[in-house]
């Protein structure tokens, strides 16, 4: 599971090309009181937040960072446009997601049957 909302957070970091507050609900809800987070562009707040106490994730356009850090070692993922790494690599047995424009797939794939988000 908690890779599952790291995938999607991830989704949510590459897709929004808007900076202005974007919430990510629980289900099919748009109930203020189902929001899980809070995105602004550069970081993912918990739920309805954008405290600096409640950062999770920054972004930086090419890593997902822990919390509200630039720190190298705090790098979780790598992002090169077309894959999404572990860590800080660009190694091709470290690639967790492909991304074409339409999908997020598992793994280094294309196949229908691996698709994870649309």
């Amino acid at each position: 599971m908690k890779s599952k909302i790291l995938f999607l957070i991830l989704y949510v970091c590459i897709t929004a090309t808007t900076y202005a507050e974007t919430y990510i609900y629980k289900g099919k809800s748009t109930y203020f009181g189902d929001i899980l987070f809070t995105w602004d562009g550069k970081y993912l707040y918990k739920g309805k937040s954008t405290y600096f106490g409640d950062i999770i994730f920054t972004w930086d356009g090419t890593y997902l960072y822990k919390g509200k850090s630039t720190y190298f070692g705090d790098i979780i993922s790598t992002w090169d446009g077309n894959y999404i790494y572990s860590g800080k690599s660009t190694y091709f047995g470290d690639i967790l997601m492909t991304w074409d424009g339409n999908y997020i797939y598992k793994g280094k794939s294309t196949y229908f049957g691996d698709i994870l988000y649309t």
